[in-house]
């Protein structure tokens, strides 16, 4: 600070250590976490565990038509409200105690399916302490509160007299209540085909965006840091050069698809020379062309001309925009490797300027960067390999290896696994979401199968009298479909707004990013609707097999 003086534009602070792991706005301390995921995940599993409850609910009020006898008899030998609810509470946390005990099981049993998914390294161990049994006695005594008070109190309030005549109990208010709770469990199921389809197209849009550079069929040698090896480069790549499928070869510092370097220059303004960070790639003068990368104005790094290593540079359309150069960027000044009083280690001008090209994630805009020439520096090999001799190159390569660099293992990748690794989190986003779509969408439907059994129950005699007015079996579909197809369209019409939000707010971690999917929002409608009449069907067929005059005997 004290050597540039005011020029500076450097400052220091100090952060918590423990906070730098989800502060992604530090992109040099790796690796990250992503915090938002996070609370997604919690989210998720919460909402999930509230439509169990749900269902729980709904099944319990489904079989009350068996468990009134029961009640009512209880009640006529002299058990009070109290009694019966203490019962079917008891049933309720004796049923939870089961599910969790089971829940911990399978946790354990599929934690190397999870580590696989979500590419983590969880140990059983990491469940046996206290939180962790803590949190399961909490979920217990929630689960079993919300799931089995209801049913409790409904059940409870049972009349003997009627129930003892064979009477189903009327529920009244109660069956807007289970419909009211049947929606939440659409809304939701909803909410997570719409998130679904919404993170499978940017993921999509992702992986096939235009980058400004070829991608394709392009493996990468990591150099070890060995100055033995580092003196003979060149001779491997002249012996690569040999190699029948090999298109060409380029060296560099680094490559798209990981963290770019960044450091501080000095560039020419308005007739003076200002502190910039900017990001800069090493390359050799065979970057451009292999990677296929247009040059726009200017000319190439070339190893004739001994004073480019030192003295010439390239930057992209970003850098001319963003700094003003947009009239004549050839011949701008810029240092770098600075010193005090103006001076630098390496002091030149710009040769060329490049097309915008994709160096980093699309999480990221464009930024200016800068191409510092470095025939002989090069921390990774880019070889670029016809598409139909990968296999055969990369056991050349492989074998040539060995005799170059005896001592130090062959490590490569291809560029395309390099890209695609950017969009890990989003892959495993995807298929999180994924499951969990899927898991709602079986809660739900078991839902709705439990209420459609109901539903016919209390409709039996009604449906009876309309067989024996000449009603058919669409008569009989319409009849039991409706009242669930309203409800599928009452939790579209709640959920598409709050679906909006959340998809936009989260497509704003990529600076390139696809418009709303207003389409998934209507596909999502549509396979819940086919779920649902699926589900119902089978309820449908047995009304329309029932015969009328059972219904109606004892009228």
């Amino acid at each position: 600070m004290a050597t540039f003086g005011g020029n500076s534009t450097a400052s220091f602070y100090l952060q918590p250590i423990e906070n730098l792991h989800f502060d992604n706005s530090r992109e040099y301390d790796l690796p990250k976490g992503n915090i938002n995921y996070l609370i997604i995940f919690i989210a998720l599993s919460i909402f999930i565990l509230l439509i169990a409850c749900i269902n729980f609910i709904n099944l319990s009020l489904a079989q009350s038509a068996k468990r009134a006898k029961e009640v009512g008899l209880r009640k006529t030998f002299g058990a009070a409200k109290a009694n019966i609810r203490t019962q079917f509470f008891g049933e309720s946390f004796l049923m939870g105690f089961f599910a969790i005990s089971t829940g911990f099981i399978l946790a354990l049993v599929c934690l190397p399916i999870f580590n696989g998914i979500s590419q983590k390294e969880i140990e059983i161990s990491a469940f046996f302490n206290l939180p962790v049994f803590g949190t399961l006695l909490f979920a217990l005594l929630l689960i079993g509160f919300f799931s089995g008070g209801y049913p409790a109190l409904v059940l409870a309030r049972f009349q003997p007299v009627t129930i003892m005549k064979g009477a189903l109990p009327k529920l009244g208010g109660y069956h807007q209540l289970r419909k009211t709770l049947l929606g939440v469990q659409y809304a939701f199921s909803l909410f997570m085909i719409i998130g679904t389809i919404a993170i499978y197209l940017q993921l999509n849009y992702l992986q096939n965006k235009n980058l400004g550079f070829q991608k394709e069929n392009l493996m990468i040698l990591t150099i070890p840091q060995d100055t033995a090896v580092y003196n003979k480069l060149q001779y491997l790549k002249n012996d690569l050069l040999q190699t029948a499928g090999v298109k060409g070869i380029t060296g560099s510092g680094s490559m798209p698809g990981q963290n770019s370097g960044e450091l501080m220059f000095r560039i020419e303004q308005e007739g003076e020379m200002i502190d910039k960070n900017i990001k800069f790639m090493t390359v050799d003068e065979d970057f451009l062309k292999i990677m296929g990368i247009e040059l726009i104005d200017g000319r190439n790094f070339s190893k004739d001309i001994t004073t480019d290593p030192s003295q010439a540079f390239i930057i992209n359309q970003s850098a001319v925009d963003r700094f003003g150069w947009t009239e004549n960027p050839l011949g701008k000044r810029m240092q770098w490797g600075l010193m005090g009083n103006g001076q630098a280690a390496n002091d030149g001008k710009v040769i060329g300027v490049a097309k915008d090209f994709h160096f980093l994630s699309l999480h990221n805009p464009l930024e200016p960067l800068a191409l510092i020439f470095r025939p002989n520096f090069s921390g990774l090999f880019s070889i670029k390999i016809e598409s139909n001799q990968i296999e055969p190159t990369i056991k050349v390569v492989e074998e040539k290896w060995k005799s170059f660099a005896k001592s130090h293992p062959l490590e490569y990748t291809f560029l395309e696994d390099r890209i695609a690794n950017q969009y890990q989190q989003e892959k495993i986003l995807l298929k999180i979401f994924g499951y969990f779509a899927l898991l709602s969408l079986i809660i739900a439907s078991i839902g709705l199968f439990a209420l459609t059994s109901l539903f016919l129950k209390q409709k039996e005699k009604e449906i009876g009298l309309r067989k024996i007015l000449g009603a058919t079996l669409s008569n009989v579909t319409t009849l039991i479909s409706k009242e669930f197809l309203w409800l599928i369209l009452i939790a579209f019409f709640i959920t598409t707004p709050l679906a909006w939000y959340f998809i936009n707010y989260w497509l704003q971690e990529f600076s390139y990013r696809i418009d709303t999917p207003f389409s998934g929002f209507i596909l999502s409608g549509l396979v819940t609707v086919l779920i649902s009449m699926i589900t119902v069907w089978y309820h449908i067929k047995q009304a329309a097999s029932y015969n009328p005059a059972k219904a109606i005997k004892y009228e």
